[in-house]
């Protein structure tokens, strides 16, 4: 008798702890929904100063990407991306080029973070890790990078040096502030990863700019 109370005291606490979390995600989504009514009102208002509005629009996405994988719910910064680009593109008359380039800022994205991650140097939590893949929310930073480059970066064009060397020094900076958050880890040592990110970022964002300056010059 006494152990089927315990049993059923056990089973009540662990059936209110499952009504809180449902009860505590849905609050974090009623939350993100107002986040995002405010950005779309602040992105509305800014939209007639093109480059005050790429700037902001870059943070936006990229924090909001960062916090959707911190709470675990990864398709919110992909989805405020998308949202950023349309309405970016809504105020950019003539996008072809800016089109293609994102397009190709999508798939070299993927490239560097599923090569970081099948090497184990970074370890994203995500939907597609499982399959060895990088989570959109991780690429999607890219993207939000490549819709800059047109715009508040383009003082890049052509500084490939200067690009390498700031790619060196700021991707340690975002990976380990990124591990800090909780929304990747190192299959290696700190060090390593210090130095393969370095690298790989000095040789990719040149790649990135050059493959931007090719497009506007065609």
């Amino acid at each position: 008798m006494d152990r089927a109370l315990d049993y059923g005291s056990r089973g009540c606490r662990f059936e209110s702890y499952r009504v809180y979390k449902i009860h505590h995600r849905q609050l974090i989504i009623i939350d993100l929904i107002e986040v995002l009514i405010i950005e779309e009102r602040i992105m509305i208002k800014l939209i007639n100063n093109k480059l005050v509005f790429n700037v902001i629009g870059f943070y936006i996405c990229w924090w909001i990407s960062i916090y959707g994988a911190i709470i675990e719910i990864y398709c919110i910064g992909p989805l405020v991306t998308i949202l950023f680009i349309l309405l970016h593109f809504f105020k950019v008359v003539d996008h072809h080029q800016e089109d293609i380039f994102l397009v190709i800022c999508f798939f070299l994205g993927t490239f560097i973070e599923t090569t970081l991650l099948n090497l184990n140097v970074i370890i994203h939590k995500g939907v597609l890790v499982e399959f060895n893949i990088a989570p959109i929310w991780a690429i999607s930073l890219w993207v939000c990078f490549g819709s800059t480059v047109f715009h508040s970066f383009k003082w890049m064009s052509k500084q490939y040096l200067t690009c390498a060397i700031l790619g060196a020094l700021s991707s340690p900076i975002i990976y380990f502030s990124l591990k800090s958050l909780g929304v990747l880890s190192f299959g290696i040592g700190n060090a390593y990863v210090l130095m393969l990110t370095s690298m790989t970022w000095a040789l990719f964002i040149p790649i990135f700019i050059y493959i931007s300056d090719k497009i506007l010059e065609s």
